[in-house]
């Protein structure tokens, strides 16, 4: 097994962000999740949109990430190709945590006014959509902006 490649920078404009933050937060609304938190594979927040109040967004990041590099190593241990949504349930909310691309992964905190159904289906057309943003951000040579 080799190393792992070097991805090169990825540098968010303004509009990225804003245009990222509108697909997020149209996401909330359809769903009525309670907020979506978008973060690097290694726990980097990047964005936020719903409301979270007292919550830290930051260890919520980090945790996501965690969360999902954990169930990595499981489907590498159950001898699996990868688990691309991992679901955690409480009793008053959940988290849906996906992997976006090969360095991105989204956290859906949701209570019982969304229903599991909604938050995964309209994921999958989330995740597409932000693949596609954060795929012409990743394009851009560092310095240059669009």
């Amino acid at each position: 097994m080799g190393m792992p490649k070097e991805l090169p920078p990825r540098v968010l404009t303004r509009q990225d962000r804003a245009r990222i933050d509108k697909m997020l937060g149209d996401y909330v609304k359809t769903v009525q999740a309670n907020y979506v938190v978008l973060t690097e594979k290694d726990g980097q927040f990047i964005t936020k949109q719903g409301e979270s109040g007292q919550v830290d967004m930051e260890t919520v990041a980090a945790l996501a990430a965690g969360a999902y590099m954990v169930g990595g190593q499981m489907a590498r241990a159950l001898a699996k190709d990868d688990f691309n949504v991992i679901y955690h349930e409480g009793t008053k909310d959940s988290v849906q945590i996906s992997m976006v691309d090969e360095r991105t992964v989204l956290a859906v905190v949701f209570d019982d006014r969304a229903t599991l159904g909604m938050v995964r289906l309209y994921a999958k057309n989330l995740t597409k959509q932000l693949q596609m943003a954060l795929g012409e951000a990743g394009a851009r040579a560092p310095g240059t902006f669009a």
